[in-house]
């Protein structure tokens, strides 16, 4: 940009294509460098423009999902007292330490989606401003595991280290049929009980023959 004659030309990076099968979200991330030549606050200059899109048919159509220019695309040094460079420079900016580079991320899954093919595009407006550095260029489509804290059966949730809900309502049904069985042995084993069980079926035969 610094010394490219073609004032609002665009530039454009093409990212090769990505395919997305069943993620949960797509996050793009790269490190950028960038001082301007002018005030990055005036409304009155053109500023060099940083744009990304995503096209998910070819190239027919786009979606921006980042735009920055002037201070908010200024990596190095306060925005209001940009770098002063001789007329007849023709190197501009080339950033020479880690500080003078910044990490952007986007969340760009409302427009990728969860499936299907996608491509990125880079698009550098220019304006006779200065360089724009671009290094580690990342599209990480991520994918959140299952929730260990819910057991797969029944999908109750359990807490690290105890059994889960599931089995220990398994566990608490296989009780309960234990004493209910043990119920059922005494009252055999028992002649008054028995006696008691009989002379109650008798009374209901009586009265049904009644």
């Amino acid at each position: 940009n610094r010394v490219y004659n073609g004032k609002g030309a665009k530039e454009e990076l093409y990212a090769p294509v990505v395919q997305l099968s069943n993620v949960d979200s797509v996050f793009l991330t790269f490190d950028l460098a960038h001082v301007t030549a002018r005030f990055p606050g005036s409304t009155a200059i053109s500023l060099d423009t940083l744009e990304v899109l995503v096209t998910k048919d070819c190239g027919k159509t786009f979606t921006s999902v980042y735009k920055k220019w002037g201070e908010d695309l200024q990596t190095v040094n306060d925005p209001n007292f940009p770098g002063v460079y001789p007329v007849n420079d023709t190197t501009g900016f080339i950033p020479t330490a880690k500080n003078q580079w910044r990490n952007d991320s986007v969340n760009i899954t409302n427009i990728t989606g969860v499936n299907g093919n996608f491509q990125l595009v880079f698009r550098n407006i220019n304006n006779n401003g200065n360089n724009i550095f671009l290094d580690n260029i990342n599209i990480k489509p991520v994918t959140v595991p299952e929730d260990p804290a819910r057991h797969p059966a029944c999908g109750r949730e359990t807490r690290p280290g105890s059994r889960s809900r599931c089995a220990t309502s398994r566990v608490a049904s296989r009780r309960r049929k234990r004493r209910r069985q043990a119920k059922k042995n005494r009252a055999c084993r028992d002649p008054a009980r028995r006696q008691s069980q009989s002379t109650s079926w008798a009374r209901r035969e009586k009265q049904w023959h009644a």
